[in-house]
């Protein structure tokens, strides 16, 4: 069996480091949320579906590796190599596991903003029947006035 080791360890510094940058998307996240910063939120989204995109292209790239790794680990527990092999993916599932929390909290987080969100709209529609209701009568214009005054 050819040396794998030194592919094995590339790619999962490259997975960790994936990994990693999706982990600072989601804890960035979190503080475009609380700043009802939908256009931040959406091109951090974005990152992150590429991150998730680069993640799948890497865990294909893996799965020879790994499973020489995996067959390798079984004859000898020794190796430092096969040791330095395994701490990199517990460090990417301890990653991995971080981003699962922060996207647990944000997910609350958006279901409160997009609460919010619902009832400032209704209050706002309440108020643009009201004010139609209010120039029904023809007392003062339309609400397309009020709206053409912003």
């Amino acid at each position: 069996m050819a040396d794998f080791y030194p592919e094995l360890t590339e790619l999962l510094l490259q997975r960790n480091r994936l990994a990693e940058n999706y982990l600072e998307l989601t804890v960035k996240q979190k503080a475009l949320i609380e700043a009802e910063d939908t256009d931040g939120l959406s091109l951090n989204l974005s990152q992150r579906d590429n991150l998730i995109e680069a993640f799948n292209e890497l865990q294909k790239k893996l799965e020879n590796p790994l499973r020489d790794f995996r067959e390798a680990k079984s004859k000898d527990r020794e190796n430092q190599k096969a040791l330095d092999a395994a701490a990199l993916i517990s460090e990417t599932e301890s990653l991995l596991l971080k981003v699962k929390d922060a996207d647990v909290e944000n997910t609350a987080a958006v279901k409160d903003l997009m609460r919010r969100l619902g009832d400032e709209s209704k209050k706002l529609n309440a108020a643009r029947k009201g004010i139609s209701s209010y120039s029904a009568d023809g007392i003062i214009g339309s609400a397309e006035f009020f709206d053409q005054m912003r």
